[in-house]
């Protein structure tokens, strides 16, 4: 009898036809139970209550008596991460049934405002939910991205370096990979179509991580998925792929690297950039950031893209709970619409406020929260979640763009934070951790400063790529990539020594990197190291350029922080 042989592509295809098939149901209810999303919603808090009555804080707030939308509203806050803080300490330290009713399966990382670090708990309840989004997406990936079937992905594995991995009361802490957002069923067979394996992202050396990642990807010719969050994640991997291309063709299989560099010599011939196509034949579609300020951080890609590939935004997916999820809704469009069927759902309407306070204790006092089917073309809303983890009332500090329905649902696009948060990357940097900083630097150099503020400053801040965080050319993009990267410039009016200030900046920067979110951007090469400028008149100065941009004088609150780009041609050197 003769051998059979099968493609790899053909197994993959097999896998995902079956993969897909399991998933197209949910896909078909999400679109069709739209009608229905008021009823969803209310029993999705309905039995979040019933759940969670017997947990600590839901017999404090009384969730055995509450029996209306209304009555929750009324009975249990709005609290942010700081509101949680002791109780989520309490449970990495071992106790239970603390938030929810159910197990506390492990930690994961987000960014933090007063602590540096956030620790959101998850339980089967919580990851079930991000399942009802996860899975609908994936079915329309392969319901409308044909390409699709075939082939492999990578979904972005963030290195772990040295963190902490198990808590005080033995916790896990950290995913492993981005597949953990997905039910068993999908993790089991996203981890058989994996470019890189999972075993990467337990390299503790940046270096090893960085050759590993892009040798793992470059020798994969079948890759159709690139899944990230950032999309200067993966320009960072491409500029590391160009810059070792050689060294990297030496530890990739021999016929592949005859491809890619046969790829190369004519993309210099014609003098032009390498396609996304002609290093991965089978790319079909790059997931990633789009809205807000990652979208000019985007554009690189969309030029890498071209016309062949697909470049999907991501919609509202944090570590605490998903919002938004795409959808193709044409065939060149997307839209991210609300994940009616993963969380109870209701939104703070914002108004025309964005410029002013919109914590929710604020906006709260003014307007009663809307549901899901409320939200109306052209509303600002900020999000708040009500979790399988027991997080009621979650107040998720984003503000998002109501840009009209589609098949029902309503659209949203990220417009920014509604607190004072930079977060190009995914840095996350708030202004308290500033204000902490600086009073550590305070402390420990014994400098003082009539102002000080921090703001990102753009890599070529000297010419006229000023909003453009991309500067020389690029054979894989064919963008402009600068080798000095964005960074956070200090702005101090100081009569100190400037071997005194820069101590401050280091010491600020010091306090900075014991945020996980910070720290990693910095190690990725996403972000430079933190500078500092002498400036005169800082606070004259800093109002007087708000003003002029249309704030009234008398509005204008001192601040640490500011996310605008602007500043280091604002303020001249002192």
């Amino acid at each position: 009898m003769g051998v059979i042989s099968i493609s790899r592509g053909a197994l993959l295809g097999t896998l995902q036809r079956a993969f897909a098939g399991s998933l197209r149901a949910k896909r078909s209810a999400f679109l069709r139970d739209v009608s229905s999303m008021e009823g969803i919603q209310k029993n999705k808090l309905k039995s979040f209550l019933e759940a969670n009555a017997g947990s600590r804080y839901g017999k404090e707030y009384g969730y055995g008596r509450v029996s209306s939308v209304e009555e929750y509203q009324r009975q249990v806050p709005i609290v942010d991460y700081d509101a949680l803080a002791s109780r989520i300490q309490s449970l990495a330290e071992g106790a239970s049934h603390e938030l929810s009713c159910e197990d506390v399966l492990m930690l994961e990382r987000t960014g933090g405002s007063t602590a540096t670090n956030k620790w959101i708990p998850y339980t089967q309840a919580l990851k079930s939910e991000f399942s009802e989004a996860t899975d609908v997406w994936m079915a329309d990936l392969y319901a409308n991205v044909p390409g699709l079937y075939g082939t492999t992905c990578y979904f972005a594995l963030s290195p772990v370096g040295n963190l902490p991995r198990v808590s005080s009361g033995g916790l896990p802490i950290g995913f492993e990979d981005d597949a953990e957002y997905f039910h068993p069923l999908a993790r089991w067979a996203w981890r058989r179509m994996m470019s890189v394996p999972s075993r990467v992202a337990r390299q503790a050396d940046m270096d090893l991580w960085r050759l590993e990642t892009c040798r793992h990807l470059l020798a994969d010719g079948h890759l159709g998925l690139l899944s990230v969050w950032s999309p200067t994640f993966l320009t960072g991997l491409l500029s590391y792929i160009e810059r070792h291309f050689d060294t990297l063709l030496g530890q990739i299989p021999h016929d592949r690297a005859l491809v890619l560099d046969s790829a190369r010599r004519r993309a210099v011939r014609e003098s032009r950039s390498l396609r996304a196509k002609e290093i991965w034949p089978k790319l079909a579609l790059v997931s990633c950031w789009t809205d807000g300020i990652s979208n000019c951080f985007a554009e690189p890609l969309r030029a890498f893209c071209g016309k062949e590939v697909v470049l999907q935004p991501k919609g509202l997916l944090a570590t605490e709970g998903v919002v938004s999820f795409p959808l193709r809704t044409g065939p060149l469009m997307d839209a991210n619409v609300v994940a009616y069927k993963s969380h109870f759902l209701e939104f703070l309407d914002l108004g025309n406020d964005t410029g002013a306070d919109t914590t929710a204790n604020t906006v709260a006092s003014r307007k009663r929260p809307l549901l899901a089917h409320e939200l109306r073309e052209g509303g600002l809303y900020s999000p708040l979640l009500t979790t399988g983890n027991g997080f009621a009332r979650y107040h998720l500090k984003d503000v998002l763009l109501c840009t009209g329905t589609w098949a029902g649902l309503p659209c949203l696009q990220f417009e920014g934070k509604a607190d004072r948060t930079s977060d190009l990357f995914g840095e996350k940097i708030n202004m308290r951790q500033v204000e902490k900083g600086l009073s550590l630097a305070r402390e420990q150099t014994g400098a003082t400063w009539r102002f000080a503020l921090l703001a990102p400053t753009p890599p070529c801040s000297s010419d006229k790529h000023i909003q453009n965080p991309l500067s020389a050319p690029s054979l894989l993009t064919g963008a402009h990539v600068s080798n000095v990267p964005w960074h956070y410039e200090l702005f101090l009016e100081s009569d100190a020594p400037s071997d005194a200030l820069e101590r401050v900046s280091r010491v600020l920067e010091s306090h900075l990197e014991t945020g996980h979110h910070y720290a990693y951007c910095r190690r990725l090469g996403q972000l430079g190291p933190l500078k500092w400028r002498r400036v005169q008149n800082g606070q004259e100065t800093f109002e007087a350029s708000l003003a002029a941009q249309g704030l009234r004088a008398g509005t204008i609150k001192p601040s640490v922080l500011d996310t605008r780009s602007h500043w280091h041609s604002v303020f001249p050197s002192s």
